[in-house]
């Protein structure tokens, strides 16, 4: 079913559309958020992307959008939804440890990852706008179920791991429909595909030119609809997290921590791959450190002396020692150990999904993210948009992702939260 097909679905469920004044009522503006896990900056220009072309004719967007680092998902998306940088949301990994709670983060859709303490260091866009009586539906979008401080959006359908485009397809027909017949003015729609295919499959593939074809398909159904006059207060933002770094085998060097480190000394390795932080056990710091600081192809800091640029150093969540890769260099965990968050045990089946992948095994990965955006230069994401909010045909300086904060509080004309986003950056992208 196309995007196009919802007129015609609401005709037959007995609403009237397509009725055209000649001078229609202003309704107010209403903005769908579109969040492509994944999607490289350079992506739309890759052969046979049509919506992304129209977009840069018909609407605006940025030479390329900046994330924040680590530039991984859970970071971005609250990043993304609260202007804020890590140390100040909390949001600073997709693995953390909070010692306050004595918990584990782990990104997957787990009952403890809903819990409000990982979220309530601020407050995200859905809230503050429900807060201030606009209604929100939100497809797909981590976070969206959590209770804050019981406000919850008018409409949340929790993320669950989806291949494919279909969905995404059925989500956008939902939010139009939530915007037409039941006043919604903010709508978020996350679709993973687009990273899911880019990390087992590689930028680089066939399967991934394949997979950017197809969303960049829906999204043209999803313009050419908006463009109709029941729509013509719609306005869209299309927006990514972070970009892909090829990680096949041949393209880099692997560190494999269980041959560096004595895992004797260490309570909890967060993450892998290229951005991890490390705890050790008490009074075993110092020896951690001086071992990994010898360690080709890494940048090791203690929590102290993490560079500024960074904005992590200041939260409680950010582990005593925080290890980093370089462009072309991956660090493997450490297998046969509950230390190593997530586990790495390949005796054990770790495919959650049922989709015939190992989820834990590192080399089932052929790209992946979280270097420093500033040194790999393929980190970066996207951002366009389109409506009557934005100019047309205009092509601006790259943006960070807490700048679209403010984008955002503007098309909806609400007060925003205090934020590290710089209206600066992005005004000249709106009318």
């Amino acid at each position: 079913m196309t995007i196009l097909s919802v007129s015609f679905l609401l005709v037959c469920a007995g609403f009237l559309v397509g009725t055209v004044t000649a001078n229609p009522v202003p309704r107010e503006n209403a903005l769908v958020l579109i969040l492509m896990d994944g999607f490289r900056w350079d992506y739309p220009g890759f052969d046979g992307m049509t919506a992304f072309k129209e977009l840069q004719t018909t609407g605006v967007h940025a030479e390329y959008m900046e994330p924040i680092m680590p530039s991984l998902s859970f970071p971005n998306y609250y990043s993304l939804a609260t202007g804020l940088y890590p140390e100040s949301h909390g949001m600073v990994g997709n693995i953390m440890y909070d010692k306050v709670h004595n918990e584990l983060f782990m990104m997957k859709p787990i009952e403890n990852i809903s819990q409000p303490f990982w979220w309530e260091g601020a407050e995200p866009i859905w809230t503050t706008a429900t807060k201030q009586n606009l209604s929100v539906s939100m497809f797909r979008w981590p976070g969206c179920q959590v209770d804050f401080a019981g406000v919850k959006p008018y409409k949340c359908i929790q993320y669950t791991k989806i291949e494919g485009v279909d969905e995404f397809r059925n989500d956008l027909n939902r939010t139009l429909t939530e915007i037409r017949d039941k006043g919604v003015r903010l709508g978020m729609v996350y679709v993973e595909h687009s990273d899911y295919v880019g990390h087992y499959k590689g930028p680089n593939s066939q399967d991934l030119r394949t997979a950017i074809t197809d969303l960049d398909g829906v999204l043209k159904e999803f313009i050419d609809t908006i463009k109709q006059d029941q729509f013509n207060n719609v306005n869209m933002i299309v927006v990514s997290d972070h970009g892909m770094q090829d990680t096949t085998p041949d393209n880099i060097t692997e560190i494999e921590l269980g041959a560096i480190l004595d895992m004797s000394d260490i309570k909890y390795i967060l993450d892998t791959r290229a951005y991890l932080g490390i705890i050790p056990m008490e009074g075993k710091l110092k020896k951690v450190y001086n071992v990994l600081k010898n360690v080709s192809g890494i940048d090791v800091y203690k929590k102290d002396d993490i560079p500024v640029r960074y904005r992590l150093k200041n939260h409680d969540r950010i582990p005593p020692i925080l290890v980093t890769a370089r462009k072309g260099y991956y660090i493997e965990g450490v297998e046969g150990t509950d230390k190593q968050v997530p586990p790495e045990d390949p005796s054990k089946d770790a495919d959650d999904d049922n989709d015939g992948v190992d989820d834990n095994d590192p080399d089932n990965f052929n790209g992946t993210h979280g270097y420093d955006p500033i040194n790999v230069e393929d980190m970066r994401g996207i951002f366009y948009a389109y409506g009557p909010a934005f100019k047309d045909g205009y092509t601006g300086k790259p943006v960070s992702i807490v700048d679209i904060y403010n984008v955002m509080t503007n098309i909806l004309d609400i007060e925003g939260k205090p934020n590290n986003g710089t209206w600066d950056n992005v005004k000249d992208y709106v009318n």
